[in-house]
């Protein structure tokens, strides 16, 4: 299922309408074994009848949230509460079987395991779309621990620069070269009276 957190895209996956049924089925049969026992006459094993009855309809109610939800930063779990994970706080991304059933397990950073309520396959929830919606949450993990691509380097204006040594190696040789014309002014103290230039001798 997609559809969009806010404006971003992202990929969500639920329990089915026929499994979330099991629960319903089952509830109806711990009914059907409550009102036996009561006509029987046993109070007590029909009022325990009766509490596990009432725990499966209200799974069949609940569990219409469960799943998990993929988004370009993290993973939202959602279950009887919603937890939301960075995809970098995930170290790997496995289908483990738990309790007789197929499910998705999140190895966690920090070395905890994080098993999703859906995607889920057993006999009884049986999920014929179970392997491709884990290949999706793998490959979306794998996307965002990759990365984006580096950017490229901006185009260069004009020739590269030379390295900093050969700029300060000719800096140097300018300042050895240059002579500044005589209309400058010649700062700080005069060390002695300039001598006038002695013509060479004539052969």
């Amino acid at each position: 299922m997609r559809g969009r957190i806010g404006l971003v895209p992202h990929v969500e996956f639920r329990l089915e309408s026929r499994q979330r049924l099991y629960w319903l089925v089952l509830g109806g049969l711990w009914l059907g074994v409550a009102l036996l026992r009561l006509a029987a006459g046993g109070v007590l094993t029909a009022v325990a009848a009766l509490v596990v009855a009432a725990a499966a309809a209200t799974g069949f109610l609940v569990s219409r949230r469960f799943g998990v939800a993929l988004a370009p930063h993290q993973i939202v779990v959602r279950g009887l509460r919603s937890r939301a994970i960075r995809w970098a706080e995930i170290r790997d991304v496995t289908a483990v079987d738990f309790i007789s059933s197929r499910r998705v397990a999140l190895h966690l950073a920090d070395g905890s395991v994080l098993r999703t309520w859906a995607p889920l396959h057993n006999w009884a929830q049986p999920d014929p779309e179970f392997d491709a919606k884990f290949h999706t949450i793998y490959q979306w993990w794998l996307a965002a621990r990759a990365g984006p691509a580096p950017m490229p380097p901006p185009p260069s204006s004009g020739p590269p620069s030379p390295p900093p040594d050969r700029i300060r190696d000719q800096a140097t040789y300018a300042s050895t070269r240059y002579v500044a014309p005589p209309s400058w002014p010649v700062r700080g103290p005069v060390q002695g009276p300039a001598r006038a230039r002695e013509p060479y001798p004539m052969p």
